[in-house]
């Protein structure tokens, strides 16, 4: 599966530039105008050829937009990037006393002219963490076919722990959500909320996506985007020296429908919280005494083969219910 955790990829001028923004825009409660013809929850910004089709009207469209050049993006895409026809970006805030974003598959639901439903999942997705706290980004290998999840259960899960300025790319199909921060990580304070800004690419437009006028009005910070104003690379200006991260693999002597039940509760299971504890990544440097250093750091966690009988007796994530927020429909308990 595809999954990428890189350090360092913006400039600490629009990184700060996006942290102000979002806190003017959370704080103001800013979302676009509800309506049945256009992203209630969420925002766009379109494409054209696989380039920005318009100038950014602040810092948080400038980040969506500097994406495009970043390397992993542009492997990932090769030349299919022009498929990409636009980006729907959106912030989350968990405070202490929210719950952790359930389990769910991005993706856009209408009906065609014969009333059969069709569901579009988007290319590629990202997280960008602008707060070192709450409970890690976890990835499952799994993603939807014919309304379930495939395969049943999964055998790898990524996780992706909250750290500024760090940025978590991954397939848009894969099952994916977060965790509770206990016991492996730092829980959000009214200070210190856990905060992302989550951008999604997309091949084909969502039925609700518009380009609004009312985008203009949103008195937001803003950075000149450089690929706009010119031809020269982001790099120069808006694009740090990005690492990618080397994962922390652990290879678990036991499988998936063991731990499925804490899983499915959004819980680290003690055995995975365990092994991050008392694994040595000396590939990185890393004393893994300290869990609070490897909380920074991206892991792989690599469970057995399950067995066709567990099919049968594990809790199975595509069992939950299908339930829409504005044009969002995510699979959660």
């Amino acid at each position: 599966m595809f999954v990428r955790l890189l350090q360092g990829s913006l400039s600490s001028e629009l990184q700060q530039a996006i942290e102000l923004a979002a806190d003017v825009y959370l704080k103001e409660e800013t979302l676009p105008p509800c309506s049945g013809h256009r992203l209630c929850s969420s925002h766009w910004f379109p494409l054209q050829h696989g380039r920005p089709a318009r100038q950014p009207h602040h810092a948080l469209e400038t980040y969506a937009a500097s994406l495009l050049d970043l390397q992993p993006v542009k492997d990932h895409f090769g030349e299919d990037i022009s498929s990409v026809v636009g980006l729907e970006w959106w912030l989350q805030e968990q405070e202490p006393e929210e719950e952790p974003k359930k389990f769910h598959t991005d993706k856009d639901v209408e009906f065609d002219n014969s009333e059969c439903v069709v569901e579009r999942v988007p290319c590629l997705s990202s997280v960008a963490y602008l707060s070192d706290t709450g409970g890690p980004t976890a990835v499952f290998n799994q993603a939807k076919r014919d309304g379930a999840l495939y395969p049943h259960l999964p055998g790898t899960v990524a996780l992706a722990f909250p750290r500024r300025g760090s940025l978590l790319l991954f397939d848009g199909a894969l099952f994916h959500g977060v965790l509770h921060p206990d016991p492996v990580a730092a829980a959000p304070t009214w200070e210190q909320p856990r905060r992302t800004l989550l951008v999604n690419f997309w091949r084909v437009a969502p039925s609700a996506a518009k380009d609004p006028a009312a985008e203009e009005k949103l008195n937001l910070p803003r950075v000149v985007h450089p690929a706009i104003r010119s031809e020269s690379s982001l790099e120069a200006e808006h694009i740090g020296c990005s690492l990618l991260a080397n994962p922390l693999v652990l290879d678990l002597p036991r499988r998936f429908c063991e731990d499925a039940a804490l899983w499915r509760q959004q819980r680290l299971p003690p055995t995975v919280a365990d092994a991050i504890s008392m694994t040595n990544n000396t590939s990185n440097g890393l004393s893994c005494g300290d869990i609070s250093e490897l909380c920074t750091r991206f892991v792989l966690v690599k469970y057995c083969s399950n067995s066709p009988e567990d099919e049968s007796i594990s809790p199975d994530f595509s069992e939950q219910p299908l339930h829409g927020k504005h044009w969002h429909y995510d699979w959660c308990d």
